[in-house]
């Protein structure tokens, strides 16, 4: 995790003061109770000192998110109330956030048919994406429910964005993303679909076969299953060399319930430097 303050990357400080702002970025615009936060932050066993550690990073944030605030003034970016703290957003830029409201705005052009306007908003998104999530905090319980949330979705936004490319018929650059996707992620049967469908209607026949075969193997083997409705009809059309595989004449396109495709879901599925951003243009990232 790191800050970028007036274009400048500075170092968000040691472990426990890194952990502070990224629980307190995973609750933006809220105040959280300072108990709450020393209790997260030593694992519910903290000890004596605690509370005046934690004051301790909540000042050295502060100085490093509001470096243009004069002593003495009310803190706008890192707040106290009520006996906690909170990271407001009103002056600050994260990661997170862009990612999520790129990705709300791509779902809903997607859903309303716009693909062109739907591939750019979530390719930008996509382009946010520079590591793991909350990477500081990734082996902490309370992060566990946010980071994988984050990585949930976006898998979702891969598989967006891939839609969105394939009915503006860009086959190859749907073939690029896709290929090494289903290998990180072989079980996502959204992805091998679309991946297949590219193929298909670039007229690569024994590609468009070869990946059926693939995601069949891979299923039976880590599942024990056969692949869904969807792929096995399309799989039945590719065999027939069928034109129904076309972009016009294809199988019927569900829209998804939150403007993206989703595949089945299946238990145990795996995967932005996150970034800050205050009055005086820092920026927080995740990174790797």
């Amino acid at each position: 995790m790191e800050l970028i303050v007036a274009g400048q990357a500075i170092p968000a400080g040691p472990p426990k003061q890194r952990a502070l702002l990224a629980l307190l970025a995973m609750h933006a615009d809220r105040v959280l109770p300072a108990d709450l936060l020393v209790d997260r932050l030593w694992s519910g066993n903290p000890p004596a000192s605690a509370q005046g550690s934690m004051q301790v990073y909540v000042s050295n944030l502060r100085r490093r998110l509001e470096p243009d605030r004069r002593p003495g003034t009310t803190p706008t970016v890192l707040v106290s109330a009520a006996d906690g703290y909170g990271l407001m957003t009103g002056g600050l830029g994260l990661d997170t956030r862009d990612f999520e409201t790129l990705v709300s705005a791509g779902s809903g052009h997607l859903a309303e048919g716009r693909h062109e306007e739907a591939a750019a908003a979530l390719a930008e998104a996509l382009g946010l994406w520079r590591g793991d999530p909350y990477a500081d905090v990734r082996s902490e319980e309370w992060a566990q429910p946010e980071i994988g949330r984050l990585e949930q979705v976006r898998l979702d936004v891969v598989e967006g964005l891939a839609t969105a490319l394939l009915e503006l018929g860009r086959h190859t650059d749907v073939v690029a993303r896709l290929d090494p996707f289903v290998r990180e992620h072989p079980l996502r049967e959204r992805a091998w679909e679309l991946l297949v469908l590219a193929h298909y209607r670039a007229d690569r026949q024994a590609a468009a076969l070869e990946c059926l075969r693939r995601v069949r193997e891979v299923l039976a083997g880590e599942l024990g299953i056969d692949p869904g409705p969807r792929l096995r009809e399309l799989e039945g059309r590719c065999c027939a060399r069928t034109p129904r595989c076309s972009r016009r004449s294809g199988p019927p396109r569900r829209r998804p319930p939150s403007g993206l495709w989703h595949g089945r879901r299946h238990a145990g599925l795996p995967s932005p430097r996150w970034t800050s951003r205050s009055s005086s243009a820092a920026r927080a990232r995740w990174s790797s």
